[in-house]
């Protein structure tokens, strides 16, 4: 009932993405002004700044941009499938996992207080209990999570820490303080979590390598990397194709 009415009063100010599976997200339209939706601007005295405000309050939404929710979308989660969020802080595609599967969900991360933040922000979800009843919240290095400790998964999430360059237009700070050598010093870590989540995947799982930056040692680097690595240790791992059809009109770099 509370998401029913949530959703009522919501409906004259957003609008539903027409490519997300749990059929929980909803964007303002471009008509509305960034005051109107930012962290500050629900500060403001305007209907929709009111109804977020008081809706993060209680738990019934919570604040995330559509394009952080990619690497979930496109992991096609079924609710029988088990994942592995292997650095899961602060929480928020772990409750897109939770909101998608019935089975297993582990929700990992390497830092005591950032696992701590993480359990806040699923108990604000206000999820349902059969979604929390799969959860394990685990702290460890993520470059050295005991593959053989669970079952092998279906789909992993490695949401890899990052210099943060992509989110320049949302954090003045980031651009003032960015160098390559921020990047250059991420790679090895980065490649050590993707190919731990790859050797904790079921053989034909899925696995989503996701960063919030724009820098290819982040990016491409470490996705050809783990392909060089599987290939030299007679795996495989087949890089699959973006699906169109999930995101129409989205654009990317190619």
């Amino acid at each position: 009932p509370a998401r029913a009415s949530l959703v009522s009063s919501l409906s004259p100010y957003v609008q539903p993405a027409p490519y997300d599976p749990t059929s929980s997200l909803y964007f303002a339209p471009p008509s509305y002004t960034k005051q109107s939706v930012s962290k500050r601007g629900t500060h403001h005295s305007t209907p929709l700044a009111g109804l977020i405000r008081s809706s993060l309050a209680s738990g019934l939404i919570s604040r995330q941009e559509i394009v952080s929710c990619i690497p979930v979308i496109h992991l096609s989660v079924l609710p029988s499938h088990t994942c592995l969020d292997l650095c899961a802080s602060p929480g928020s595609k772990t409750v897109q996992l939770l909101e998608l599967s019935s089975a297993l969900v582990v929700a990992n991360d390497v830092h005591p207080l950032r696992a701590a933040s993480l359990s806040d922000a699923v108990g604000r979800a206000l999820l349902p209990p059969p979604s929390l009843s799969g959860l394990v919240q685990t702290v460890h290095d993520g470059c050295e999570f005991p593959a053989s400790a669970f079952p092998r998964f279906d789909r992993v999430l490695v949401d890899a820490p990052c210099s943060g360059s992509g989110t320049i237009r949302k954090d003045p700070t980031i651009l003032p303080r960015w160098s390559p050598l921020t990047s250059n010093s991420l790679h090895a870590t980065q490649v050590a979590l993707a190919m731990r989540g790859m050797r904790c995947l079921k053989v034909g799982g899925k696995m989503a390598y996701s960063t919030c930056s724009f820098n290819p040692v982040e990016d491409e680097a470490v996705v050809a990397e783990v392909l060089r690595r599987a290939e030299e240790e007679g795996g495989e791992v087949v890089v699959e194709e973006w699906d169109e059809g999930k995101m129409p009109g989205f654009r990317r770099r190619r």
